[in-house]
């Protein structure tokens, strides 16, 4: 029966113990919880014999006690409650007696026994008795006893939160102990573990702080490394599918090399996995043509295609046969009409994707194939059959089916297909021929920043596969070995069994080896071949690039060290792993970590402006405040916190959404000694509350970096608006202070490759939304100037301006524009600014090549028409319209509609308009000026004030706008303010409506002139080289912003175009004025009819089927009654190859649905929780 009595009592009663102070764990010392003193200091550690001579006395007086207790008679023990034992054992506690009182508790558990009692607060026992035996140096028993009251307080919470102390106090015992049992890692876990619970704890990071540090002497000494079993195939297996009928929850893909593997069939009926697979294949058809884009601009790839496809059509028509063409995987059809156009009589195009397939159809129409000479099909490879599909054997096979992986998307059960199904004619001619494979030890890994120790994140450097789809930054890749041959495929005798083979590693240099890079290289036809390694990369393969798979763990290795590594595969996947290796640290695997927190590690220069500009902020504040109190919202790694800490702020808050986030962040601060002024929160921001996780009066400096390439796509206004009215003070300090946005209109767009029109294409670039990208990477033409957007001000004095804004941007270069680029400057305080501008723009939107000669580009003035000019583009617009059809031989359909409708409607403007408008179009801006008179005081006032001189960025200010100008750096009157531009009289208002007209009137002569350019150009226009090699990639993590807008609008040098800019949903859109352009068009599923189900867009239904089953997986998750969605998506990942599915699609799906679900079964957040923060792609692998 239990004992009512508590076990918690006054100051003279017993109570939990703690030491008061924090104490290495072999001398701890406890006293009560209200009262308690601290341990002497620490003696030297005794010699191994003396100190386990020492630890057998100790268990030999405590064992004595203990009966000498239980022998005083039954009596004796009947008249002493539980209550009153605990309240003994606390005092001998306080008067340092630890050997008594570790017996008077071990008496009391062993009363509880024989009784059969029990207490509700029983975990206080364990707690002060592992506290008693830790002051003795007797960590088994403290262990035992730390374990068994974590277990008893869990179970207390489930029924109040007394025992919430207690339970996060268990931690620091557990891992005090094992901190004495040598088990050093097992104690970082435990106390890890901990300030999970607590992260204000001091006692426990002061305790993880020793256990790390403890950590790496093992390490220094060899002692502590990691092992992992890894289980390889047996060589040479026989690779088969699962039969129809298999249960297919059961199956364990955990070394993600299955010898028996899912088919296409099975993942779409079976009910375990049906609603996965079908959201995968949705969500995979719709990113591909996207990606397949990139195969178009390759400049490496596509001329080795045409080189190889030529050759091998005119050697089968060299010997009088007919070249009929087998093209698996076709995306847009280019190989399969380079083959047609070298003579081949007939082209099956064979493409798994629906929309590629699409594509592929319109673009070989658009050349002018006729049906006669090609068939599209939208199947499987590995379904395709003789006469239903194909009503001849072929005699060229062309197989894009390639990937990093080079196995993965299935190129091996399609090669296999197609020459067991009787495809292919015994001698027809195989491209690719064969496939060698390559691989490096390297080392990528992120070590110090601003010269803290970040190698914490190192540790979530795991992939369920391989890194795909993400360029790599060559500059973090330190190459550890020589590259060397593993494995080489002959395409045409396609392997049906797995294979294991261990290749001895002989390292060049000393490193950290954490991962194998592999790429192939393919023989295409004769002497063409084609590489995805590191030289083709720096030659200009953009389409692909060498894989990196992680290995289980980080391992030390120096110059001349062998080490074996195992290769293998299954037909449909590489495998590298390290075989008996000893690992210093071991790699976690969550799929859901942000990969993208590498690269924000990797921005040194970002890292160093905001170092720089905290430690200012941090002085001023200690200086005016007496102390500074940092709040850092969306910590991620943890690094500004631990700049902060370091700066010498007196408490640092770091804050984030992502559990694994927080963990690196703690380990840094650890790592780093700043553990006492770092505390790691894992709450959404947003629900932060003061008195709780921040002091009750609140922070006073706020910094963060959760930015996108758009700047507030992440929604930090939002969040910070939130924090602000709970935990920060009035006028506290943020960093940044504000920031500014600039644009630029561009041309993105596909047109002839390789001699072909592939401007259908252009259909699947449209979104709603923007992407983020590195300008260098996407083959586009700059048409006009950069252009100032807007300014959001953080810092709490200054407010934003408004929501939208009318934009002016000045055309330099002829062109269709159908394409916003937008960056910003980042204004940190005072004295720093960060830009991700693009190359050859500086700070303010200046284009560093005008600033060199002189030039000043950010108020251009715009060039009056001459007025004899009017009236001959006027008579000339029909010429023009008639002329804009004959253009789109030579440039895309696109451009061409939007120069006729442009050319129609400027024949409606200059119809319409009488003497007066055409007055006023062909008079420029000063002339309206001198039509105003009044205005000339105003303004030669308002002239004297147009510049405010400044060295560096000071805060927002009212109707200005910082740039570097004409004048020099500093503050402009902005003319698009109110104070810069006219005054709210009548004579003002009748200016501004004068200048409304012009602006109109001069976006219709754009028009005109830019359709009457267009018109112009020959239908034979010479095609545009292909782009070079790749640049080195952005200036900063963030990249850039590029938005397609919803109309194209051609336009000519020397005119301007008005553009909204808007913030809407937490983004920026921009949008072209009403009725000016034509509307582009948009890929089948982005175009929705309404009306109900009955009668939508079908393509557009198919995605909102995607919408909807995760919505039915989201509303599941929180019952915890289904198995994660990880495990269903890792099957799919190990049978990817077999399932013909794209491994960088996948992966990205998997890695949303994760994230997904991991924010879902958080408690509590708010509604600025951004799930793209979290899920952005790095455009970098660093």
């Amino acid at each position: 029966m239990a004992q009512p009595a508590s076990l918690y009592r006054d100051a003279s009663g017993a109570g939990e113990v703690d030491s008061g102070c924090d104490v290495p764990a072999a001398q701890e010392a406890g006293g009560s919880e209200q009262a308690g003193g601290c341990a002497p200091p620490a003696e030297p550690p005794l010699p191994l014999d003396a100190e386990l001579e020492r630890q057998q006395q100790a268990r030999a007086d405590i064992e004595a006690r203990t009966q000498e207790i239980l022998s005083r008679g039954a009596a004796y023990l009947a008249g002493h409650s539980l209550s009153d034992f605990n309240a003994e054992a606390a005092a001998q506690q306080k008067a340092r007696q630890h050997a008594a009182a570790a017996a008077t508790y071990s008496a009391l558990f062993v009363k509880a026994k024989r009784s059969n009692l029990t207490h509700p607060e029983l975990y206080i026992c364990h707690s002060n008795c592992s506290a008693a035996y830790l002051a003795l140096g007797l960590h088994d028993e403290a262990l035992h006893h730390a374990v068994r009251c974590q277990q008893l307080a869990m179970a207390s919470l489930r029924r109040n939160f007394k025992g919430a102390p207690s339970y996060v106090k268990s931690f620091l015992r557990k891992g005090r102990a094992l901190m004495g049992l040598g088990r050093n890692r097992e104690a970082a876990l435990a106390l890890d573990e901990g300030l999970k619970y607590d992260p204000l704890n001091l006692d426990l990071k002061h305790a993880l702080q020793q256990a790390n540090a403890a950590v790496v002497k093992d390490l220094a000494e060899g002692k502590g490394r990691e092992t992992k079993a890894i289980e390889y195939p047996e060589p040479r297996q026989r690779i088969s599918f699962h039969p129809y009928a298999a249960p297919l929850h059961k199956i364990k893909t955990d070394d993600m090399l299955p010898l028996k593997l899912l088919t296409p069939f099975q993942g779409e009926n079976d009910h375990h996995i049906k609603d996965t697979y079908n959201y995968v294949t949705v969500q995979t058809d719709i990113r591909m043509p996207g990606r397949h884009l990139r195969q178009l601009e390759d400049g490496y790839a596509l001329p080795r295609f045409r080189a190889a496809i030529e050759a091998a059509v005119q050697a089968i028509v060299a010997d009088d046969k007919d070249c009929r063409v087998l093209n698996l995987g076709a995306g847009a059809g280019l190989h399969s009409m380079l083959a047609l156009r070298a003579g081949a009589r007939h082209a099956t195009v064979v493409e798994r994707w629906l929309y590629l397939a699409l594509a592929s159809k319109e673009c070989m129409l658009a050349n002018e194939f006729t049906e006669e000479q090609f068939k599209v099909l939208y199947k499987r490879p590995t379904d395709l059959k003789l006469k239903e599909d194909l009503s001849v054997c072929c005699n060229l096979l062309i197989a894009n089916i390639l990937d990093e992986g080079l196995l993965t998307s299935g190129l091996i059960p399609c090669m296999r297909h197609a020459l067991d199904a009787g495809l292919l004619t015994s001698d027809a001619v195989l491209l690719p021929l064969s496939a060698t494979v390559y691989m490096q030890a390297v080392e990528i890994r992120t070590g110090e920043v601003c010269g803290l120790d970040m190698s914490a994140a190192n540790l979530y450097r795991w992939h369920p596969a391989f890194a795909a789809g993400v360029p790599l930054a060559a500059e973090r890749v330190v190459a550890l070995s020589e590259p060397q041959e593993v494995w080489h495929f002959s395409l045409g005798a396609p392997p049906d069994k797995s294979d294991v083979k261990t290749v001895d590693v002989e390292f060049t240099r000393r490193g950290r080896f954490n991962a194998v890079m592999f790429w192939y290289k393919l023989h295409l036809f004769g002497d063409v071949y084609l590489s995805t390694g590191p030289e083709a990369v720096a030659e200009g393969l953009r389409s692909m690039q060498p894989a990196v798979r992680y290995t289980a763990g980080e391992l030390s290795v120096a110059a001349g060290t062998v080490l074996p590594v195992v290769a293998s595969h299954n037909t449909v996947r590489l495998r590298f792993d390290v075989e008996s290796a000893e690992f210093l640290n071991l790699h976690k695997p969550d799929a859901s970590f942000p990969h993208s927190h590498f690269a924000m590690l990797a921005d040194e220069e970002r890292c160093q402006a905001y170092k720089r500009a905290i430690e200012r902020a941090v002085a001023k504040r200690r200086a005016a405040d007496g102390g500074a109190h940092v709040l850092d919202i969306g910590c991620g790694s943890g690094v500004l916190s631990l700049l902060a800490a370091r700066a010498g702020a007196d408490s640092v808050v770091a804050c984030d959404i992502h559990s694994s986030l927080c963990d690196v962040a703690r380990k840094a601060a650890a790592a780093n000694s700043l553990s006492k002024a770092v505390s790691v929160v894992h709450r959404d921001a947003g629900t932060l509350q003061r008195g709780r996780e921040i002091r009750p009066l609140g922070v006073n400096v706020v910094i963060a970096d959760v930015f996108d390439a758009g700047l507030i796509g992440d929604g930090f206004p939002y969040l910070l608006d939130l924090t602000r009215r709970k935990v920060v003070q009035p006028g506290a300090t943020v960093i940044p202070a504000a920031a500014t946005l600039y644009c630029m209109g561009v041309e993105a767009l596909t047109g002839r490759v390789a001699g072909l029109d592939m401007t259908p294409m252009n259909t699947y670039r449209w979104d709603a939304g923007y992407q983020a990208i590195s300008l260098g990477d996407l083959p586009h033409r700059r048409l006009t100037k950069p252009t100032r957007v807007m300014e959001i001000a953080f810092d709490g004095d200054n407010k934003s301006r408004g929501r939208e804004s009318m934009l002016k941007l000045e055309v330099v270069e002829e062109g269709l524009l159908n394409a916003v680029v937008f960056w910003f400057d980042l204004h940190l305080d005072d004295c720093e600014t960060l830009s991700n501008a693009p190359a050859g723009i500086g700070e303010g939107g200046v284009l560093l090549c005008e600033l060199e000669t002189g030039t000043n580009e950010s108020s251009p003035e715009a060039p009056s028409t001459p007025a004899s000019t009017v009236q001959d583009q006027q008579e000339a617009q029909v010429e023009d319209a008639a002329a804009a059809s004959v253009a789109a031989d030579g440039r895309n359909a696109v451009e061409a509609q939007a120069v006729g409708a442009a050319a129609a409607d400027s024949s409606i403007i200059s119809g319409s308009s009488d003497a007066a408008a055409s007055a006023v179009a062909d008079a420029p801006a000063a002339q309206l000026k001198e039509q105003h008179p009044q205005q000339e005081p105003q303004q030669a006032e308002q002239e004297q004030e147009e510049f405010v001189p400044a060295d560096s960025f000071a805060g927002a200010r009212p109707d200005y706008a910082f740039k570097l100008g004409e004048q020099g750096l500093g503050y402009y009157l902005d003319p698009y303010s109110s104070a810069g531009s006219a005054s709210g009289t009548a004579d003002g208002a009748a200016l501004a409506a004068a200048e409304a007209a012009l602006q109109r009137e001069v976006e219709g002569q754009a028009a005109v002139t830019g359709s009457g350019a267009l018109a112009t150009l020959s239908p034979t226009e010479p095609e545009a080289p292909l782009p070079g090699p790749l640049p080195a990639g952005p200036r900063h993590h963030w990249g850039q912003a590029l938005q397609y807008l919803d109309r194209a609008v051609p336009v000519a040098p020397g005119r301007r175009l008005a553009l909204l800019a808007r913030r809407e949903e937490g983004k920026l859109r921009f949008a072209l004025r009403q009725g000016v352009g034509e509307y582009v068009p948009r890929a089948p599923w982005k175009i929705e009819w309404g009306g109900g189900s009955s009668i939508e867009n079908p393509h557009y239904q198919r995605v909102h089927y995607c919408q909807l089953l995760v919505s039915d997986f989201l509303q599941r998750v929180k019952s915890r009654r289904f198995p994660p969605i990880e495990k269903d998506m890792r099957m799919v990942l190990a049978h990817c190859g077999s399932l013909l599915l794209d491994p960088a699609a996948l992966q990205e799906a998997t890695h949303e649905l994760v994230v997904l679900e991991a924010l879902q079964l958080m408690n509590d957040f708010s509604p600025a929780a951004s799930v793209d923060a979290i899920t952005k792609r790095p455009l970098r692998l660093c």
